[in-house]
C-alpha cells in the first residue's frame, strides 16, 4: 500500500498538480507569493506558504488542516481553496504575459525586486496541522539484482568474474540525501531480496539472509539501519520503518513525532513478540503470535486502538485507520471513517486487505477484488479508486493514496483511480511469439511480427531495422539474423567475418546465427552458410556445409554447426575440439542445439543426449527426464518438460541454472550466460546474467 508522505498532506495534491503549471511563471512572481491565509469562523485555516517553509520542500505547498473537522467545513474549505488557487494561477499568468524582455538589464531589475520582496517577507507562522497522509505497504516481493560484468573477449570464456562494483555518487545536498541500495561484493550470484516495502520517500528491503537494506530520503534516519539487524519482516511508514527480528521482537527507527509533537510511531512496546507488522503514516500496528493486535503511535482517530479480544491473521495500517482480517477471513476496521474507509461490507470473506487514505481494498478467495470508502478526490472530483474493474481476479492488491493496483496470476498489473502522475498506468508487458537469446542480447518477435531486442547494443545487434516484419529470428554473439515473409534473410550487428552479410537473392525456411557465421536452410532442405570461423589457434576458415545434404533443422554453435536429416540422424561440421561436432552414432533425434563447446539433442521419446565439453556439467543432462524442447548456452543447457516446466543444468554462475519456480513456458532459448522463455500468453521471462540488460525484457 502506498501512502502520501507527511510532507504532502491530501490537499497538497492540488498544489502538486499545479506545480507544472507554475513552472513557467517568472521567478519573481513565484517568490512574491508569501503566506496567504483564509480563516473560517471557529474553523480551520488554509495557508499557502513560500517554498522555503515546511522543512525545505521544493515548490509552493498548499497546506490545510481540514480533515480533522466536520464534512460541512470541508466542503466550504474546498470551494474556498479552489477559488484561491484559481486566483493565484490567473494572477501569475497575467504577470507572465507582462514580463519584460529577458535582457541583462531586466534580469538585474527582476533580481533586485526578488531580493527586496524576500527581505520584506514576514516569517510565516503555521496556522494549521497538516492532515495525516498515506504511506504504502507493499504486497509484492521484488528481486532487484546486482550483476557481475564479465571482461569482454572475442571468444566465450569461463564463468566471468566481476572486476568492480560501481558505487553510487553521494548527493551534494546535506539533507534529504537518497541512500543508494547496497551491493553484495565478492560473488557472482545476483543480489536477491525476499521482501520490499515502500514508504513516504524511502524504501526498505530484506536480503535472503534477513539483513536489511534501505535507500531514499533519510531526513529522519528512516534509512539509517540499526546495527546488527537481521529481520524476518519489514514495513516502511511515512518517515519511519519497523521490522521484526527472528524471535518476533519489533525494531523501529526514523521519525517519532507528529510535526514536533512526540507520538511514538517508531517506539514499539518492549517485551512483545510479534508475527506481522505494518507501518502507517503516524502509527504502527502488529499481530502477536496468538493473533491479538497491538498498535502504537498517533491515536487521534482511534487508529491505534484495536478492538479487544480479537484474533486476526492479517493487519494493514492506513493513514488514519487500520483494517485486519479474522481467521475466517471476515474484515474488521477501526479508526477514522469519514468516507466509509473503515466500514467493510458485511458478510464478505477475504484473503488479503490493503488500507489507504480514504478507501480500502481486499481480495476474496477467488481473487476477485472488493473496495469500499471514497471514490473521489479531495475536491470531490471522481477518481474511482474504490471501483475495481469487473470480472478480474488477482493474486495481490495494494491501495495507494487515491489509486489502487493489483496483480494478475500471470504477473500483469491492473490499476485504477487517480492517474495524474501516471501512478495508475503501469508499463505494458510485451507479448511475443518467438524469442532468441544471444551472448549478451536477446531478440523476440511480437504478435505483429515486429522485432524487439534488448541488452548489449555495442555492435548494433539489438537495433533491428525499423518497420520490417519477420517470421523467424536468431541471435548469437554480436549479431542477429531474421527471415522476412518471403524467406529473404536480414541481418544486423557485427559483420567482421561476414556473418551478417547473407547471400543476395536467397530464400530460406529457417535460420541460425553462430559466433562468426550464420547458416540457413532452403525450402528443399539444402544448407547455405556464410561468414568464417576462427578456431582457437587463430586459423580462419570459410564455412562449408556438407555437399548434397538435405536437412529439416539446423543449429549453429560457436565454432561448429549441427543439423538433422529427415530421418532424424545428426550431421555436424566445423571445429571439433572437445568432440562437440562428433555426435553419437546410430542415434535418431527430434531436436538439436549447438552451444559453445558442447551440443545437446532430444531422442524421439524426449530423453536428452549431450556431447562435447562437460567441464561445468553442461553436457550431463538429468537422468530419467523427458523434454519437448532443448537449448544450449555457453556453459549451461535448459530444456522444457511436457508440462512446460523448465529444467537447466551446467554452470551455476549468474543463476543460469535456476529458472523461476512454478513457471510454465512454451518456448525456451539459452544465450551466453542467460536464458529467456515465453509463457503461454507470450510474456517473456529471463534469468541469468543481466550485466547488459539481456535478461530484462521490456
Amino acid at each position: 500500500m502506498s501512502r502520501r508522505t507527511s510532507r504532502s498532506s491530501p490537499i497538497d495534491r492540488v498544489a502538486s498538480v499545479r506545480r507544472t503549471e507554475r513552472s513557467s511563471w517568472p521567478s519573481w512572481a513565484t517568490t512574491a507569493f508569501a503566506t496567504t491565509t483564509a480563516q473560517w469562523p471557529n474553523g480551520p485555516t488554509a495557508t499557502i506558504h513560500p517554498w522555503w517553509w515546511r522543512r525545505g520542500r521544493k515548490g509552493a505547498a498548499l497546506h490545510i488542516n481540514l480533515m480533522r473537522h466536520s464534512p460541512q467545513l470541508q466542503n466550504i474549505a474546498r470551494s474556498t481553496i479552489a477559488a484561491i488557487v484559481v486566483i493565484i494561477l490567473v494572477f501569475a499568468l497575467a504577470c507572465q504575459e507582462q514580463t519584460p524582455a529577458n535582457t541583462p538589464d531586466t534580469q538585474a531589475t527582476i533580481a533586485a525586486g526578488v531580493d527586496a520582496t524576500i527581505a520584506a517577507m514576514p516569517t510565516p507562522t503555521p496556522t494549521g496541522t497538516p492532515t495525516p497522509t498515506l504511506t504504502p505497504t507493499p504486497t509484492s516481493i521484488l528481486t532487484p539484482s546486482v550483476e557481475a560484468t564479465p571482461t569482454s573477449t572475442p571468444y566465450p570464456t569461463l564463468a566471468p568474474t566481476p572486476t568492480s562494483i560501481p558505487q553510487p555518487t553521494p548527493s551534494p545536498t546535506p539533507t534529504n540525501t537518497p541512500t543508494p541500495m547496497p551491493a553484495l561484493e565478492g560473488t557472482l550470484e545476483p543480489t536477491k531480496f525476499t521482501a520490499i516495502s515502500s514508504g513516504g520517500l524511502h524504501t526498505c528491503a530484506l536480503y535472503a539472509d534477513g539483513s536489511p537494506a534501505c535507500w531514499g530520503d533519510d531526513e529522519y534516519d528512516q534509512v539509517s539501519l540499526p546495527s546488527g539487524g537481521v529481520f524476518i519482516a519489514i514495513s516502511s511508514g511515512d518517515a519511519h520503518t519497523c521490522a521484526l527480528r527472528s524471535d518476533g521482537s519489533p525494531v523501529c527507527w526514523g521519525n517519532n513525532e507528529y510535526f514536533g509533537e512526540y507520538i511514538g510511531q517508531a517506539s514499539p512496546p518492549q517485551g512483545e513478540r510479534l508475527t506481522a507488522i505494518s507501518s502507517g503514516t503516524w502509527h504502527t500496528c502488529a499481530l502477536r503470535s496468538n493473533g491479538s493486535p497491538i498498535c502504537w503511535g498517533d491515536n487521534e482517530f482511534g487508529q491505534a486502538s484495536p478492538p479487544p479480544d480479537e484474533t486476526l491473521t492479517a493487519i494493514d495500517s492506513g493513514d488514519n485507520h487500520t483494517c485486519a482480517l479474522h481467521t475466517d477471513g471476515s474484515p474488521i476496521c477501526w479508526g477514522w471513517d469519514h468516507q466509509g474507509q473503515a466500514s467493510p461490507p458485511i458478510g464478505e470473506k477475504f484473503t488479503a486487505i490493503s488500507s489507504a487514505f480514504s478507501h480500502t481494498c481486499a481480495l476474496r478467495a477467488d481473487g476477485s477484488p472488493v473496495c469500499w470508502g471514497s471514490n473521489s478526490g479531495i475536491f470531490g472530483d471522481y477518481l474511482g479508486q474504490a471501483s475495481p474493474p469487473l470480472n478480474e481476479n488477482f493474486t495481490a492488491i495494494s491501495s495507494g493514496f487515491e489509486h489502487t493496483c493489483a496483480l494478475r496470476a500471470g504477473g500483469s498489473i491492473v490499476c485504477w483511480g487517480d492517474d495524474f502522475f501516471g501512478q495508475a498506468n503501469p508499463p505494458a508487458i510485451e507479448r511475443f511469439t518467438l524469442i532468441s537469446s544471444g551472448d549478451r542480447h536477446t531478440c523476440a518477435l511480437r504478435h505483429d511480427e515486429l522485432p524487439v531486442c534488448w541488452g548489449s547494443d555495442f555492435y548494433g545487434q539489438s537495433s533491428p531495422p525499423e518497420g520490417q516484419r519477420f517470421t523467424e529470428i536468431s541471435s548469437n554473439s554480436s549479431h542477429t539474423c531474421a527471415l522476412s515473409h518471403d524467406g529473404s534473410p536480414v541481418c544486423w550487428g557485427v559483420n567482421a567475418f561476414g556473418q551478417a552479410d547473407p547471400p543476395w537473392g536467397e530464400r530460406f525456411t529457417t535460420i541460425s546465427s553462430g559466433l562468426s557465421h550464420t547458416c540457413a536452410l532452403r525450402a528443399d532442405g539444402s544448407p547455405v552458410c556464410w561468414g568464417f570461423w576462427s578456431d582457437e589457434s587463430g586459423r580462419i576458415s570459410p564455412v562449408l556445409p556438407p555437399a548434397d545434404e538435405r536437412f529439416i533443422s539446423i543449429s549453429t554453435g560457436t565454432l561448429h554447426t549441427c543439423a538433422l536429416r529427415a530421418d532424424g540422424s545428426p550431421v555436424c561440421w566445423g571445429d571439433n575440439d572437445y568432440g562437440r561436432a562428433d555426435p553419437p552414432l546410430d542415434e535418431v533425434f527430434i531436436a538439436i542445439s549447438g552451444g559453445d563447446k558442447h551440443t545437446c539433442a532430444l531422442r524421439v521419446d524426449g530423453s536428452p543426449v549431450c556431447w562435447g565439453d562437460d567441464e561445468f556439467d553442461q553436457a550431463s543432462p538429468p537422468q530419467n527426464e523427458k523434454f519437448t524442447a532443448i537449448s544450449t548456452g555457453h556453459f549451461h543447457t535448459c530444456a522444457l518438460r511436457a508440462d512446460g516446466s523448465p529444467a537447466c543444468w551446467g554452470s551455476i554462475a549468474f543463476g543460469t541454472t535456476s529458472p523461476p519456480s512454478g513457471e510454465k513456458f512454451t518456448t525456451i532459448s539459452s544465450g551466453g550466460s542467460h536464458t529467456c522463455a515465453l509463457r503461454a500468453d507470450g510474456s517473456p521471462v529471463c534469468w541469468g546474467d543481466d550485466s547488459d540488460g539481456q535478461s530484462s525484457p521490456p
